[in-house]
Order: structure tokens, then sequence, then C-alpha cells
């Protein structure tokens, strides 16, 4: 593994000197911390259920559902409201 790293920093300084080797790194982290970001994003978005829900759990999200299709209205006419003010 060190052998390969010291292939790679030679090659990266005869390319571009220590300033080439240090964006490459740099580069390497950022695309690290972005995959791993991406990830936790998807896990937490992925919802997966193993069981039908309970008459009374599909009940409770009915009745959010016809709450939220209710306010629709008043919340769109805000939103329309706020936008000609700006």
């Amino acid at each position: 593994m060190f052998a390969a790293l010291f292939v790679i920093v030679g090659i990266a300084a005869l390319l571009g000197g220590i300033a080439g080797v240090a964006l490459w790194w740099n580069k390497r982290a950022d695309q690290k911390a972005y995959e791993a970001l991406r990830q936790s994003q998807e896990d937490s978005v992925r919802i997966i259920r193993d069981r039908y829900l309970t008459p009374a759990e599909a009940d409770k999200y009915d009745t959010i559902r016809e709450k939220i299709e209710q306010e629709k209205p008043e919340i769109n006419a805000r939103i329309r409201a706020q936008m000609e003010r700006n």
C-alpha cells in the first residue's frame, strides 16, 4: 500500500509539484465526504415496511391526508400573496 502511495505521490510531484499532490488529496477527501453524505441521505429517505398498516394506523394517516387537502388552498393563497408583495 505504501509503495502505491509513494508512486502516486511521485507521479503527482512530477506533474504538478507539491501543490498537485495537495489538490489531488483534497479532491479525494471531498469525493469521500460527498459519497458518505449521499449514502446517509439515501438511508434516511428510504422507508421499508415489513407489514401492512393496522386499521387504526391507516385511519390516522387518512385523517392527516384529508387535513392537508383541506389546508392546501389556504397555503397556496398565502404563498401567492407573499409572492405578489415581493
